[in-house]
Parts: structure tokens; sequence; C-alpha cells
């Protein structure tokens, strides 16, 4: 069909396609598609079973908090109290969210300063203004540090700030800060290592962090991505007015780490999380604690991998889809992308693996829009090839046709059996000799608008026009029923119309006119003949010679079929036999027939 011309004129349609996917295979790099890639993580997300470790205690400040104790921000001597209530409780951490900036300057600081001193294991965070990240290193300026006195206090310190991807979703953290003052550690994994007691400095090396024996996997960019426990298991937050009020548990509390912080949003920063949720400072520390002391982190491709997977898929597929149909190419595209997605789906849920889904699934689509747009417009070449090529010789209907299922991206030529009637107008000569040159094209084109109109009526092919005479051939280029009788049935009704035409030209020019026409059946050579740019569809060959001789054995107004034509609609016409008659070109003589009339 018209895909076969996409097979056969593939040079262009896979240098545009092997362009394509060099160009996405090279915009991997600068991440175009990576915020639409976060959504399909946050989906697969979804699937995943993540539990909350149990010695992991939030205690938050609520709305109710700050309805019983007072408006925030509260006396440093509240905190202190807080401290060391959970001194006595014996936790093996205590991560205090808060940040006490500024100089020490009153008696409650002392207190809270005496708090951390006897709790030995407090940690308060830091905040860094600014952070950007340059070459898998993410750096931080403008620290915000507790005053000295207890900054020394402290167990340790860990940066608390957090960014959003550009769609305010908070789905990863840089677990170590460069910094003007050296490597300063997040606020999660510095409570992990204060509870593991790991003193080691956090080193920051490509694709990884290293703290003592263990590791953090994390991107090209220094983040790594947070596993969020599954809401039915998140974390359950303790008001804070339980903690002052001594209503906790030892049991609750003691061994585990203890994180402090604002649970409302008048206490405390919220970001959106991936799962929908909105999600207080608090839990995304609790979740980025989880997920370091679970040693269990999502582990994403690699530039290059996703590289390759788009070449290969790539390639594939622009060749796959050069073979099908827009339909078949749709059930494709749609069987990779289930198949694929799924295979992503999989790897999340059972390797922790995100597998890049945005880019190859987008480099399938384009392959296939390639193939599509490729082939609407090289069709649409082709059907104007056909229509040029057989517009002149055929009826639309036929044009729609060979449109419809020919091939004829180049017409083959080839041999095939037509049947082949020539007519001509008998006299012309002397009518052309009398009659001015316009008056003469007017009655030669009102005669050919007749055989034309006729020809098209009975599915012929107008193969040319010599002068006044018209070759016209039946079964070619596309098959035709019975194209003996329907040559026959052509040639009688030109014949029969052509009386009521010439009655007319009498009228207005004093002139007659008659045809004679002769029709032959056989085998001849089909296909595009000529040079250089003047080529034509036409059929040539001895049968082709015998319609014409027989023409010429025609009187005006008569019909003579050969044997051949004859032989095939021997019991559907009625003819008058002329015996065996000489003609030129051929040493035998040809048994002919002069056609009268169809029988009914």
């Amino acid at each position: 069909m018209i895909k076969q011309h996409l097979k056969k004129h593939t040079g262009t349609y896979y240098f545009i396609g092997l362009i394509l996917i060099i160009v996405l295979a090279a915009m991997v790099y600068a991440e175009p598609f990576v915020y639409l890639e976060r959504q399909t993580v946050d989906s697969r997300m979804n699937f995943l079973d993540i539990g909350a470790k149990k010695n992991i205690v939030l205690i938050g400040i609520t709305e109710e908090d700050i309805s019983k104790i007072g408006p925030l921000p509260w006396s440093r001597d509240i905190h202190a109290r807080a401290i060391n209530k959970l001194t006595e409780l014996e936790p093996a951490v205590i991560g205090y969210d808060v940040i006490f900036s500024g100089a020490k300057d009153n008696s409650q600081d002392d207190k809270l300063v005496e708090a951390t001193r006897n709790a030995k294991n407090v940690v308060y965070p830091v905040y860094a203004q600014h952070i950007e990240e340059q070459k898998g290193i993410v750096y931080g300026a403008d620290i915000i540090l507790p005053f000295d006195e207890l900054a020394l206090s402290a167990a340790s310190l860990g940066y608390n700030t957090f960014l959003g991807d550009p769609d305010t979703v908070v789905r990863r953290i840089a677990p170590v800060l460069s910094t003007d003052m050296g490597t300063l550690d997040s606020f999660p994994l510095a409570l992990e290592k204060q509870y593991t007691r790991t003193e080691d400095e956090s080193l920051p090396n490509k694709l990884q962090i290293k703290y003592g024996p263990n590791t953090i996997p994390v991107d090209e960019q220094g983040l790594m991505t947070l596993m969020f426990a599954s809401p039915e298991k998140n974390f359950k937050i303790i008001p804070f007015h339980k903690l002052l009020s001594g209503a906790l548990n030892k049991e609750d509390i003691k061994g585990k780490i203890i994180i402090v912080g604002g649970a409302s949003p008048g206490a405390g920063n919220f970001y959106n999380a991936p799962k929908g949720a909105n999600m207080s400072e608090l839990e995304f520390e609790a979740n980025a604690l989880n997920t370091i002391m679970s040693q269990r982190f999502f582990r994403e491709m690699s530039k290059a991998s996703i590289v390759i997977t788009i070449l290969i898929m790539g390639i594939a597929t622009i060749f796959l889809f050069a073979l099908l149909s827009p339909l078949q190419g749709l059930i494709l595209m749609l069987t990779i992308w289930f198949v694929y997605g799924g295979i992503a789906y999989y790897a999340t849920y059972k390797s922790d693996l995100f597998l890049e889904m945005t880019s190859p699934l987008l480099t399938v689509f384009l392959t296939y829009g390639t193939s599509v747009i490729y082939g609407y417009i090289s069709e649409r070449k082709e059907k104007s090839k056909i229509t040029q090529t057989f517009g002149r010789y055929v009826a639309p209907q036929v044009v729609n046709e060979i449109l419809k299922y020919g091939e004829f991206s180049e017409v083959k030529s080839k041999k095939q059996e037509v049947t082949v009637l020539f007519v001509d107008l008998s006299g012309f000569t002397p009518l052309s000799e009398s009659l001015p040159p316009e008056q003469l094209v007017e009655i030669l084109n009102e005669y050919l608008e007749l055989v034309i109109r006729i020809v098209y009526k009975f599915e012929g092919t107008i193969d040319k026009f010599i002068g006044d005479a018209v070759m016209v051939i039946f079964n070619a280029p596309i098959p035709v029923e019975k194209h003996e009788l329907k040559a026959v049935a052509a040639a009688l009704e030109i014949q029969s119309d052509l009386v009521s035409l010439s009655d007319l030209i009498e009228a207005r020019f004093d002139q007659k006119i008659s045809a004679s026409i002769g029709i032959n059946t056989g085998e001849v050579v089909l296909g595009n003949i000529g040079a250089l740019n003047r080529v034509e569809y036409a059929a040539i060959g001895d049968n082709v010679n015998i319609a014409a001789r027989l023409q010429s054995l025609a009187k005006g107004g008569q019909i003579i079929i050969s044997s051949s034509t004859y032989s095939a609609i021997e019991s559907e016409v009625i003819v008058t036999p002329l015996g065996k008659q000489k003609v030129k070109g051929k040493l035998d003589a040809l048994e002919v027939y002069q056609v009268d009339e169809l029988k009914l």
C-alpha cells in the first residue's frame, strides 16, 4: 500500500529520527523533564510500604500547646525545663529543632545552657540562608548558629534547611553541607551519628557520602531522596505540654531519639510532601532520619544509563514504526509504555530503584509521531504523484481506487491482459480544411469530451490522444471485471451519442461527424514510458497495434472487434462476422466482427 513508500524512501526518515533521538539523549544532561519525572517518582512512592522506626519519637509544639502555655516565642526557661524533663526519661538523643540565635543575655539562657550541658546528648539546628549545588556538592552560606555558649554545650549541630523543587515539593535533602566552616551534617544525619556514637567526619564523595562504616548514596547533585513512611505508619506526634506536665512514660522515651519541634503552622515551617500531604518540618526531619537509619535508599539511573536507554529504545522504535501502519504503531507504542511503566514500578517496589520513565517514554512517543507525520507527508506526496500520473487518463473514482489499493511509488512495467479501444473521427482531414481553426477546435473538444465521459463511465483509461484519435485501455491500471464487455458497451454508447452530437454540429457548422472504432483484447506491456521529465503511463505491444489496425478497417459509425474480444463476450453481443481481413503489420489475416448491439 502507500506505506510501501515509507519503506522505499527511508533515508530522510531515519535521518530525522536519529537526529531526534540524539537531541533527546543530549537533553538528559540539561534535565528539561526532571520535574515531570519527579511526578512519576511520587506516584511510584505510593506503591511502597515503608514503616516508621519505633525508636524515633516526635514531640511537637501544637496549637493546643500554644493555647495552654501561651503565644510563641516562649521564654528559654520553658525550653530548659523541657530538656530537663527529657533528660530524666533517659533518651538516647534529643534533637531540639528550635534555633536560639543571638547573644546570650539573661539568666534564662544560663538555664538552657545548663540543661543542655547536663543532658550531654542535645543536637541543635543551624540555618543556612543560602544553599546552592556545584558539581555534585551542596554549599551553604550565611549560617545562623545558636549563641556561642549553647553551641559549645550541644552534643552536635546540624543544618535544617529544606529546599523544595520548583513545584514546591520537598523530595530530597543534602545529607551534608559544605560551608566556610567546613562540612556540616544535616540535622537528621547529626541525630543518627549521635545515636550510633559515630564521631567520624562525613565525607562527601561522588555519588555517596561516607561516615564511619556507613554510606549514603546521593544523586549527581549530592542529594538524598527521602523515603516517606506510609501514611498509616507515619510518626505520631506527642503534644509538647504533655512533656512539661510529666505525663510521658519513661519506657516510651528511654533509649530513643526524641525530636522536638514545631508541629503547627504557627510554630514551625510546613512543606509539600510527595504523597500530597502538607508536612511539618518536624515530620520531614523524622522521615529523613528514618531513611538514613534504615539504610534503605532509593537508587536512580545515572545520566549515562538514561542516554543508553533512550538510544536503544529510540533506534529500535524508529525502525519498528517504519514497518507498521499508524494504528499498529499506536498499539505498539502503548504496549511499550505499559510494559516499560510496569517494569519501572516493579523495580521501585522490589529494589527501590527509580528507572527513568519520562525521557524513554517521550522518546517512544516522538519516534511514533515522527513515523506518523513522515508517513502522512509521504502519502500526500504519493497521492499527488499518482493523481498527476493517472488523473489525466482515468476517472476521479478510478484514481481514488488506485490511491486506496495501489502501490505506485514507482509504476513497474508488467505484462497484463487488457482490452484496447481506438476511436477516430472519420473524414476529419476534409473537415479541418473547410472550417476555421476556432470552429474546428470547438468541434474537436466537444467530441473528445463525449468520448472521455463515456470512457470514464465504463472504467476505461485514456492512454493517449493522437490528433482526433483516442486510445483507451480497459483493465489497467486497476482490474476491471468484464473489461471486454465494458469496452464494447463504451464503443456503442460513443457511436450512439455521436449521432446526436453530429446533428447539433451540422445545425451550427453545416458539417456532420462520425467515428470509426476498433477493439482488441490481449496481453500488452504496461508502465511509465519516456525519458527525463517526459514520462507517461502507456500500453505497448502487438495487441495495441491490432486494435489500431481494426479501427483503420472500420468505416464511420462502425465498430470492429477481434476474435479474442468476441470470444470473451460471444453470449452477450450481437455481431456481423466480417470474415478474415488482412491488416498492415500482420502476415496472417484476422477474423473480425462488426458489433451491432448488445443482447438484452
